[in-house]
């Protein structure tokens, strides 16, 4: 189990900008990207740092939020085995639970990118699409990410 069951690791996404250091804040897709990748490195809760920040960021925000029962039964199970992929420039987490497999995928590139099924030890089927944030396309061999993009899917083996 390690240490990453007995501390609460949360992630701080900017939300501000437009100031003396930041030249703009970031966009809601921008936002989500922060969000997934601390998500896909172990943190368990997000808080944006700080508000009151715009209102694309709480529509992102809450669209987010409201997929996150989609996530919780994979991430929180400490049965479930949380493997981290690095396909160009996506970062990818999934966390396997028994025939079914969460996968948490962001963008971080301003250019569209794709990631084969087999590179990240997943078959192209019984994929089902729980959030999506910017252009996410599927075939059965890859999916596909538009520029700063995020999807989760869980996918089924059986």
């Amino acid at each position: 189990m390690g240490w990453e069951r007995t501390k609460a690791v949360w992630t701080v996404p900017q939300a501000f900008g437009s100031a003396q250091y930041w030249t703009r804040t970031p966009t809601g897709e921008e936002w989500v990207v922060q969000s997934i990748m601390g998500i896909n490195q172990g943190a368990l809760g997000v808080i944006p740092w700080v508000d009151p920040n715009p209102e694309y960021i709480k529509m992102a925000a809450s669209a987010f939020a409201l997929s996150l029962p989609n996530f919780t039964s994979y991430i929180f199970n400490a049965a479930s085995v949380r493997s981290n992929y690095l396909v160009g420039g996506v970062d990818i987490a999934t966390w396997a639970a028994g025939i079914e497999t969460l996968v948490l995928a962001t963008n971080t590139f301003y250019i569209t990118s794709e990631v084969t099924w087999e590179g990240i030890g997943l078959p192209g089927t019984g994929v089902e699409i729980v959030y999506t944030s910017g252009i996410v396309e599927t075939t059965g061999n890859s999916f596909t990410l538009g520029s700063v993009a995020s999807v989760a899917f869980v996918v089924s083996s059986g």
